[in-house]
């Protein structure tokens, strides 16, 4: 039995806990707020980013006419550290409102040549950022992916960024590439 919990405590703090409120001091933010309600409570977060986010839609109408709808808006995630020995916090905001606040668990703190040992595949970039700390270069870019599902056509933007560490004399550089927001690699890059 003592393994058992033991397993599902691990399981647990290797997971994001989504909830619908924080704590900022004695001050309550929920799911629903404003983007405006969130920094005049919680203050300016610790680390912020932007990803776009592109939906498709498509009306169908007769052989001659039909139409489609491309909605393409920024996501953006707000990235509380939290005291010594607490979770992190990420706020996820579309549009000026909050929908989703997450809680997650981060062994270090801005130590490049250490992080790697608590990243996971499809990782935030908000936890990459507070676990490894500031990359020395960071590159974007952006591509169109197109696909035919039953005769129609849906597109999808990705966007894609590189950060580059110098992890210092007679070390390989280290290279993490991020999907959509989300970790998708990790490589080494010249020795130093």
């Amino acid at each position: 039995m003592k393994l058992l919990s033991a397993a599902l405590l691990a399981l647990s703090l290797a997971l994001p806990a989504r909830a619908l409120a924080m704590r900022c001091q004695s001050r309550l933010i929920s799911v629903g707020d404003t983007a405006h309600r969130l920094e005049e409570k919680c203050g300016p977060a610790d680390f912020v980013t932007s990803q776009p986010s592109s939906r498709t839609t498509s009306a169908v109408g007769t052989a001659i006419a039909g139409g489609t709808t491309r909605t393409i808006e920024m996501v953006e995630t707000r990235v509380y550290r939290g005291d010594p020995g607490q979770m992190a916090t990420f706020v996820e905001l579309r549009r000026g409102t909050i929908v989703a606040i997450k809680r997650v668990s981060i062994l270090t703190v801005d130590d490049p040549v250490r992080c790697q040992k608590v990243l996971d595949d499809r990782d935030p970039v908000g936890k990459v950022r507070l676990a490894c700390g500031s990359p020395l270069d960071t590159s974007q870019w952006y591509e169109e992916r197109t696909v035919m599902v039953n005769g129609l056509q849906l597109a999808e933007t990705v966007s894609y960024e590189r950060w580059f560490y110098d992890l210092g004399e007679g070390r390989f550089e280290r290279i993490l590439t991020f999907e959509n927001g989300s970790l998708v690699s990790i490589e080494e890059g010249k020795r130093h």
